[in-house]
C-alpha cells in the first residue's frame, strides 16, 4: 500500500514537467530563424567556435559563457552520432536549425527533470505532496515558458541553476534538525566537513549563474548570510569568485571590455549601456514598474504580502529562523526589482522567480497551521497558480505571420535581396550569429549559400559575409535591390535610403 502511495505521489510531481512538455509541443519547435535568432544563432556560432578551436568568443554580453560552453559539448557530441561525411563546421552551417534544436532539447529536458527533482526535495522534507507542486507550479510562469524552455540563450541553463541553489539551500537551511540528524553520529571533524562541502557548493553554483547571466548577482546575498563563521563566509566568496573565473575562462581575454560593458550599463539609462548618462529614469523606471505589476501581479503580490508578514512578526517580536530567511529572500527580490525596471526586459525576473515560490513555502509554515488546514489553504494556490499560468499553453502561439524569404543566390538572380535585423531569413540569421563569432565562418558561408548582402541599421552601412560594399557597386549589377526587413524595425532604426513598400518583409530600394 505505501508503495503505491508512493508511486502516486511521484506520478503527481510529473505533472508539471509533463505540462511544460506538451506545452512545447502544442505551440509549436518553430525554427530558430523565425524571430529567435538572437541570441540563438550567436550561442550556436561561438559553440561552433569553442567545438573547433577552443577559443575565438566574439559574444560576452550575459557573459552566457556557461551556454557556450553546454552547446560546444552538445555540437559535439549531436556531431558524432551524426557522422556525416562533411567537417562539423560544415555539417553544422549547413544544418544550423538541427543542431539548435538539439540543444534547446537538452537544456529543456534537464531543466524539466530538476523540476521534477525539487517537488521531490519539498516532499521529502516537509512529507507533504503539496510544497512539491507549489514549487513546481511556479515553474508554469508565463516568463519562464516563454524564454527558459525550447531556448538556445543563457534563461534556460540559469532556471535550471537556481532550481538547483534552492534544493540545496532548502536541504541545508530550510530545518534546523534535518542536518542534524544527517551527521549525528559522526564526529566533530565530519561536521566541519558537512558545513563545508555546502559552502563550497553554495560558491559553485553561484559562481556558475553570474557566469550565465549577470542579473543573477542578488542571489549572491541568499548563502552570504546564511552561513555565520567568517572563515565559510570567506570560503564561499572565494570559490564563488574562483567558480566564476573558471566557467568563463573562454573569455578571459575579454575581461576588459565585459566589465567595460557593464559599467556602462550601470552609469547610463538605456539599453546595453546606451542612452543619457544617469544612473535610473526615473519615469522610465516606475513606467517598468507599472508594466510588472500589470503583467505579473502574482509575484508583485507575494513579495507584498511577504513585506507585511515580516512587519507583523517583527512587530510581535517573533525572530526565528523562517523570519530571517524570508527578510533574506525579499531583499534579493527588491534589489532584483530595481536592477530590471532600471534595464528592463520582463524575462530578466527569471533568476528570482523560483525564490518567490520560497517565499510562499516559508510563510506557510510561519503559519503554524495543522498539515490539514494547511493543505487546504495551499491547494488553492496550486490551483489558482495553475490557472492562472496554464492559460499560456493555450493562449501563447506567435499568431504573426511569417514569411520566410529563400535562400536565394544573387549571382543567379535578375535582383539582389540585402537582408536587415528582424527579417524572417535563415541567411540573416547565419550572418548576426557569426558577426557575434567574429566572422569566423565567413569564407565557408559563402562557399555555402553564395554572395550575400547585409544591412546593419547601427553602423548604417553594407556588407556580405565578411567585408563592407557600397550602394553603388550594388547598383553596376543592373538588378533592382530588395531591402528585407520589417516596417517596424525601418521605423525604428531607419535606413540610408529610400524605400518602397512591395509586399511584407519586402521593400524595393529606390534610386
Amino acid at each position: 500500500m505505501k508503495t503505491i502511495f508512493f508511486r502516486a505521489r511521484i506520478a503527481i510531481l510529473l505533472l508539471v514537467p509533463t505540462i511544460i512538455l506538451i506545452n512545447i509541443f502544442y505551440t509549436g519547435q518553430t525554427e530558430f530563424w523565425k524571430g529567435k535568432y538572437d541570441p540563438s544563432y550567436a550561442y550556436l556560432l561561438n559553440g561552433l567556435n569553442l567545438a573547433t578551436t577552443g577559443g575565438n568568443i566574439g559574444h560576452i554580453d550575459h557573459p552566457g559563457t556557461t551556454v557556450q560552453v553546454s552547446s560546444a559539448i552538445i555540437i559535439k557530441i549531436v556531431y558524432e552520432f551524426r557522422n556525416p561525411d562533411d567537417s562539423l563546421q560544415s555539417d553544422l552551417l549547413h544544418n544550423p536549425e538541427y543542431y539548435l534544436k538539439c540543444i534547446a532539447w537538452t537544456f529543456t529536458l534537464i531543466n524539466c527533470l530538476l523540476i521534477f527533482l525539487s517537488g521531490i526535495v519539498f516532499y521529502k522534507l516537509s512529507s507533504e505532496i503539496t510544497y512539491g507542486l507549489l514549487f513546481q507550479s511556479f515553474t508554469l510562469n508565463e516568463i519562464l515558458l516563454r524564454h527558459a524552455f525550447y531556448e538556445v540563450k543563457p534563461e534556460p541553463v540559469l532556471l535550471g541553476a537556481v532550481i538547483l541553489l534552492m534544493m540545496v539551500f532548502l536541504r541545508n537551511y530550510y530545518s534546523a534538525t534535518s542536518a542534524d540528524k544527517s551527521i549525528s553520529n559522526h564526529t566533530n571533524i565530519k561536521k566541519e566537513y558537512y558545513s563545508y562541502r555546502y559552502v563550497l557548493l553554495f560558491g559553485i553554483i553561484i559562481g556558475f549563474c553570474i557566469a550565465t547571466k549577470i542579473n543573477s548577482i542578488p542571489l549572491v546575498i541568499i548563502p552570504l548570510l546564511f552561513i555565520n563563521k567568517l572563515k565559510e563566509k570567506i570560503i564561499y566568496i572565494t570559490s564563488a569568485l574562483f567558480a566564476f573565473v573558471v566557467f568563463t575562462l573562454p573569455i578571459s581575454d575579454r575581461y576588459i571590455a565585459f566589465l567595460r560593458w557593464l559599467k556602462n550599463i550601470a552609469f547610463h539609462s538605456g539599453y546595453y549601456g546606451n542612452g543619457t548618462k544617469e544612473i535610473i529614469n526615473a519615469t522610465r523606471f516606475f513606467e517598468n514598474m507599472y508594466f510588472t505589476i500589470r503583467h505579473q501581479p502574482f509575484i508583485i503580490w507575494v513579495v507584498l504580502l511577504s513585506i507585511i508578514i515580516i512587519a507583523i512578526q517583527i512587530s510581535r517580536k517573533k525572530y526565528d529562523r523562517n523570519l530571517k530567511i524570508l527578510i533574506v529572500f525579499v531583499l534579493v527580490q527588491l534589489i532584483s526589482f530595481v536592477m530590471v525596471f532600471k534595464h528592463f526586459r520582463l524575462h530578466y525576473l527569471i533568476p528570482v522567480i523560483p525564490t518567490i515560490a520560497m517565499n510562499l513555502f516559508i510563510m506557510f509554515q510561519m503559519a503554524g497551521l495543522k498539515k490539514m488546514h494547511r493543505n487546504l489553504l495551499i491547494i488553492p494556490v496550486v490551483i489558482l497558480l495553475f490557472l492562472f499560468n496554464i492559460r499560456i499553453i493555450y493562449s501563447y502561439q506567435n499568431h504573426k505571420k511569417i514569411i520566410k524569404i529563400e535562400n536565394i543566390s544573387n549571382s543567379k538572380s535578375d535582383f539582389i535581396n540585402i537582408y536587415a535585423y528582424q527579417c524572417s531569413s535563415q541567411l540573416f540569421a547565419l550572418s548576426i550569429g557569426d558577426d557575434y563569432a567574429k566572422k569566423k565562418h565567413a569564407v565557408v558561408l559563402e562557399n555555402i549559400y553564395g554572395k550575400q548582402y547585409f544591412y546593419d541599421y547601427w553602423s548604417k552601412k553594407l556588407h556580405d559575409w565578411q567585408t563592407p560594399v557600397s550602394l553603388d557597386s550594388l547598383r553596376k549589377f543592373n538588378k533592382n535591390l530588395y531591402f528585407i526587413s520589417t516596417g517596424e524595425a525601418i521605423r525604428e532604426y531607419t535606413t540610408i535610403f529610400r524605400l518602397k513598400y512591395i509586399s511584407e518583409e519586402k521593400y524595393l530600394i529606390e534610386e
